[in-house]
C-alpha cells in the first residue's frame, strides 16, 4: 500500500510540474485562456509586504487596476482581467479573488488595456539603444513606421528628504520615444523629442508632414500629438 501511495504521489507531482512548465497543455488554441488556466502559469500572492519607510511614487502604470487582456507568448489571449502594469518589474499583475497574480515578461507577447476611450497596447520584441527586446513598450501608432513609447521607473532606496531626518523610498519615472521602421526592420531612439528631430527621422513626405504639423498646430513634445503625427504619416505611406 505504501509503495502504491508513493508511486501515485510521484505521478501527480510529475504531471503538475509538466503542466506548469508546458503552459500549452492547459490552453486551447480555439478558446480564450481563463483565469483558472492562468493560475498554473503565474506566481501567486505577490502583494509586497508593508515597509516601515515612506514611499514616494509607484512602480505601476496606473493608480488602480484597469480592465484589459494579455496575449501570451504562444498567441493565446486571456479573458478580460482587472490588471495593472508593474513597470518596475516588467510584469502584469491581475486580481484573482483575494489574490494578486503576476505574469512576467517571458510568458507574454503583449497586453492591452481596454477601459479607456482609446485602447492602450503594449508589445515587446524591439531592440535598440536603451531598449531590450524583452521590455514592453506602448504602441502610439502602428504602421510602416511604428511609434513606440518606453516607460521607465527606477527605484531609489532611503533617499534623504530636505529639512527632515526621515528617509524615504522613491520611484522615479521617465519616458523614451522610439520609432521602428518596418521596411528596414530597425528600431531607433529619438533622443530629444522635438519637431525637428522627428521630421528628420522619417524618410519621406517631410514637406507634407511639416505642413500638417503647422496646419493642425501640433506640439511634437506631446505624445498625443506625436501619435496624430505618425497616424497621418502612416496613412500616407501605406
Amino acid at each position: 500500500m505504501k509503495k502504491f501511495t508513493y508511486i501515485f504521489s510521484l505521478i501527480f507531482i510529475t504531471t503538475l510540474l509538466f503542466i506548469t512548465f508546458n503552459p500549452t497543455v492547459v490552453q486551447s488554441q480555439d478558446t480564450d485562456v481563463t483565469v483558472e488556466d492562468l493560475r498554473n502559469l503565474v506566481r501567486n500572492n505577490i502583494v509586497p509586504n508593508a515597509r516601515a519607510t515612506q514611499t514616494i511614487g509607484s512602480p505601476y502604470f496606473f493608480e488602480n487596476y484597469r480592465e484589459g487582456y494579455v496575449t501570451l507568448f504562444d498567441g493565446n489571449v486571456t479573458e478580460p482581467l482587472m490588471m495593472n502594469y508593474n513597470v518596475y518589474e516588467n510584469q502584469i499583475e491581475f486580481v484573482d479573488g483575494s489574490n494578486i497574480l503576476a505574469i512576467n515578461a517571458e510568458r507574454m507577447g503583449g497586453f492591452t488595456f481596454t477601459s479607456n476611450e482609446n485602447e492602450l497596447e503594449f508589445k515587446k520584441g524591439f531592440k535598440a539603444d536603451g531598449l531590450d527586446a524583452n521590455e514592453f513598450v506602448q504602441v502610439l501608432s502602428d504602421g510602416p513606421v511604428t511609434a513606440l513609447l518606453k516607460h521607465d521607473i527606477s527605484f531609489l532606496e532611503n533617499v534623504p528628504t530636505y529639512g527632515s531626518a526621515t528617509q524615504v523610498d522613491e520611484y522615479t519615472t521617465d519616458e523614451q520615444l522610439y520609432i521602428h521602421k518596418e521596411e528596414e526592420g530597425k528600431t531607433e531612439r529619438i533622443r530629444r523629442v522635438r519637431e525637428r528631430n522627428i521630421l528628420r527621422a522619417i524618410d519621406s513626405h517631410q514637406d507634407q508632414m511639416e505642413q500638417y504639423v503647422e496646419e493642425n498646430r501640433l506640439d511634437l513634445r506631446s505624445y498625443n500629438d506625436i501619435k496624430r503625427f505618425f497616424d497621418y504619416y502612416n496613412s500616407l505611406s501605406q
